[in-house]
C-alpha cells in the first residue's frame, strides 16, 4: 500500500525496536534522526502518516513515564 521505498527507510525497524528494548535505550536507538524522519519529507502522504506514528511514540513515552512515577 505504501510502497517499498517509503518502508525500506526504517519506520518498521524503529517500531521493532521499541518493542524488544527497555524505554530508555530504545528510545535514542529508534530516534536516530536522520534515518527515522527521512520517509516523512518523500511524499504528503508519507509525511502525514509520518506525524500520527510521531504522536504514537510520543504518548507511548508518556505513558511510561508517568507509569513510572506513579509506581514511585
Amino acid at each position: 500500500m505504501f510502497g517499498k521505498p517509503y518502508r525500506h527507510q526504517g519506520i518498521s525497524p524503529s517500531f521493532s525496536l521499541l518493542a524488544d528494548s527497555s524505554h530508555s535505550t530504545g528510545f535514542s536507538k529508534s530516534f536516530s534522526f536522520p534515518h527515522f524522519f527521512h520517509p516523512l519529507y518523500s511524499s504528503r502522504c508519507s509525511s502525514f502518516l509520518g506525524v500520527i506514528y510521531l504522536f504514537i511514540i510520543f504518548i507511548f513515552f508518556a505513558s511510561l513515564y508517568f507509569i513510572e512515577i506513579v509506581e514511585i
